[in-house]
């Protein structure tokens, strides 16, 4: 798995700008830089769920590592990012989750893999 998420100009132009403009660039960078939950929607997918309260709303980025294109091989990438509406907010995120900031050691995990924070979010407008 690489430390970088990748974003392509097709999927923010033309998905996530028309149909989530809640979300900016910036807050998906936040979203992902300083998350407060990732979490799976099962044990098996290949999907996380990006999740983060900005300014008393909460975000989700969900990015993937599945292979669907050549272009994205062994590449982990942006599916979609939007606002949670208050009554999507579900306890999923405790069944499957990987990351939650308020548990010590999960955080002390994230912490030591912070450090190239900017290398972490690059977006590739090759498509």
């Amino acid at each position: 798995m690489t430390n970088k998420i990748f974003l392509s100009k097709k999927s923010y132009f033309t998905h996530i700008i028309p149909k989530h403009n809640e979300i900016s660039l910036e807050i998906i960078e936040k979203v992902l830089i300083s998350p407060t939950y990732i979490f799976k929607p099962s044990k098996s997918s290949k999907d996380f769920y990006y999740e983060k309260n900005i300014d008393g709303k909460e975000y989700r980025v969900v990015v993937t590592s599945k292979k669907r294109d050549k272009r994205y091989f062994n590449r982990v990438r942006i599916i979609t990012a939007y606002k949670i509406a208050t009554q999507y907010i579900t306890d999923l995120r405790r069944v499957y989750c990987i990351y939650n900031e308020n548990e010590p050691y999960i955080s002390k995990q994230k912490q030591l893999q912070s450090e190239s924070e900017k290398e972490y979010f690059e977006i590739i407008f090759s498509d």
